[in-house]
């Protein structure tokens, strides 16, 4: 038989195995056909928007600090902020066919003329209620129908020295044309940004399913880190005038996020064995919060604006990355074991694309993306801490269900999933020692005959009557009532909010059950029982009494059945 059986899960195992070899094989044919037809097909544009986009980077020149020049977009004059910067073409038919104009604009106000004759201006008439910048919106302008051959001019005055002079592209098009170009980019960070902010909702909502504060914290911290930098993104990438025109909004949002990265990524740091005794980290993480807060009270009271605070940010950052340099070179060099290698990969990783965009910002002219390593760092740090702290809250959580699941197994019954005598002597402490004022009715009750019916029909038997004691006393008694087998026949029924009346009624009850029962077996069921109302003596005189009372309900039982 055991050959057999043995043959059986064999046969099974090797049919499972052709199974997924032929699944895997209907995936490989599916990924061939999607690239072939991918490489080998055309098809005219079909995307929702087809119209194109017309570029204007020839034939401007640029008029500043009382010169003129040549200039070839995008480009980056050398001029200060409150100066006057005015870029002039004339539009000719071969520049394109549309209606409208757009480009973005970086901390400026924004005049554009069409032959002298003002048609759009920006900045002049928002409501501010501290010192801020006017924000870097997509400018959007229409044209009139007879643009060819006129002047069109665009006149910027910078709030910032470092954005003062520049102009990226303009592009001329339709208006659903140049809208599209926007919503592109807001697809593109979305798609970098998307797992981001279902992996920081995941981890958010999966800590709640944890009681170790430690993991918890961890979690939680881990998921509003990644919430915090990947708004951040988002806002950075030029794409949430897609959802709302408010730019003020946005543009200030942005940096009260990029604020708390290196407050909450300290604190989440600290949520690790490897950092939570350093006091450098310690140092990092208040001084973070600390210089959070100071850039708040500076913008509140117009000393410095969110943007000229940029570098306090920085020099967070860089303290908080040296405290990770400081903290695993200091156990490299006295050979500690590093326990937590993925914090360390996904730590430094991070840290050296983050300081790669710190540098551009310091260093190259702001039209470059000033946050393209950041984004490719943010992927790399969330993923790999991401699978280190769900995995280990994994692992925690398994540690936690087995743990509970001795502790069950500990109080609970094997034989009938009733509470045992462990966890009945822990209720009777609880009413001696913490509810000595409370009066619970309790009952004792006893299958009778079980040494017979274990003699006469098999232990199976006695153990069926015994399941089936503790199925009745748990239907009788139902809610309200805590039911335990205390002995090997002998069970207890304590029930605190239960009325005497009321429990004398489920007793009655569950003498019906018994007798209905009693009717289905070929051995003689049974069950003698006693209840009281524990008084002023206390619980265990209560327990002793109606022990008393069950053995006085037993005796008579069998002198009726001799006499039958």
């Amino acid at each position: 038989m055991q050959v057999g059986r043995g043959t059986r899960k064999q046969r099974a195992d090797d049919a499972g195995r052709r199974w997924t070899v032929l699944l895997n094989l209907i995936l490989a044919v599916g990924f061939i056909m999607f690239l072939w037809i991918v490489v080998s097909t055309s098809c005219e544009n079909m995307t929702l928007n087809n119209e194109p986009v017309y570029p204007l980077t020839d034939g401007w020149s640029v008029t500043y600090e009382g010169k003129t020049e040549d200039a070839t977009l995008p480009t980056h004059q050398e001029s200060r902020a409150g100066e006057k910067v005015v870029f002039t073409k004339t539009l000719r038919k071969e520049d394109g066919k549309g209606n409208s104009i757009m480009f973005h604009s970086y901390h400026q106000y924004v005049k554009i003329y069409l032959d002298g004759e003002e048609i759009f201006s920006y900045g002049e008439g928002q409501v501010k209620p501290f010192k801020m910048s006017v924000g870097s919106p997509w400018i959007h302008v229409r044209l009139p129908a007879d643009w060819e051959g006129k002047t069109l001019q665009v006149e910027t005055v910078s709030v910032y020295d470092e954005y003062s002079g520049m102009q990226e592209e303009i592009y001329f098009g339709t208006k659903n044309a140049l809208v599209s170009v926007i919503y592109r980019n807001a697809m593109k960070t979305m798609m970098w940004n998307l797992p981001i902010i279902i992996m920081g909702i995941c981890v958010i909502v999966g800590s709640f399913m944890f009681r170790e504060k430690r993991t918890v914290r961890r979690l939680r911290y881990l998921g509003l880190t990644a919430l915090v930098i990947s708004g951040w993104i988002c806002l950075e990438s030029k794409v949430t005038q897609a959802f709302t025109g408010n730019v003020l909004v946005s543009m200030n949002l942005i940096f009260i996020l990029f604020g708390l990265i290196p407050v909450l990524f300290s604190r989440f740091l600290l949520t690790y064995e490897s950092f939570e005794n350093s006091r450098y980290m310690k140092f990092a993480f208040y001084y973070s919060s600390a210089n959070y807060v100071m850039i708040q009270i500076l913008q509140i009271c117009s000393v410095r604006d969110y943007m000229e605070t940029v570098p306090a940010v920085h020099v967070a950052i860089i303290i908080t990355i040296l405290g990770i340099v400081f903290v695993f070179a200091g156990k490299r060099i006295k050979r500690e074991r590093i326990k937590d290698t993925a914090l360390v990969t996904g730590c430094l990783v991070f840290a050296v694309f983050a300081l790669l965009d710190i540098l551009r910002f310091y260093i190259y002219t702001p039209l470059a993306d000033p946050i393209l390593f950041t984004r490719m760092g943010l992927i790399c740090f969330l993923g790999v801490l991401g699978f280190s702290a769900l995995k280990e809250a994994a692992a925690e959580k398994e540690g936690q269900i087995e743990k509970e699941t001795w502790k069950r197994l500990a109080v609970t019954d094997t034989l009938t999933n009733l509470p045992n005598r462990m966890s009945f002597e822990e209720h009777m402490r609880i009413f001696r020692e913490e509810k000595q004022d409370k009066t619970p009715m309790i009952m004792v009750a006893d299958l009778n005959n079980l040494k017979k019916i274990n003699d006469m029909f098999g232990h199976t038997k006695g153990d069926q009557a015994i399941i089936r004691t503790a199925e009745l006393l748990k239907k009788a008694f139902h809610s309200g009532a805590d039911c335990f087998r205390i002995g090997g026949d002998e069970f207890c029924v304590i029930a605190e909010g239960i009325i005497p009346e009321e429990f004398r009624l489920r007793s009655e009850a569950f003498t019906r059950l018994v007798e209905e029962e009693n009717k289905k077996t070929e051995y003689d069921f049974s069950v003698a029982y006693g209840f009281v109302e524990a008084g002023t003596e206390g619980i265990d005189e209560a327990f002793r009494r109606a022990d008393r009372k069950m053995y006085e309900c037993k005796l008579k039982m069998k002198e009726t059945m001799k006499e039958g």
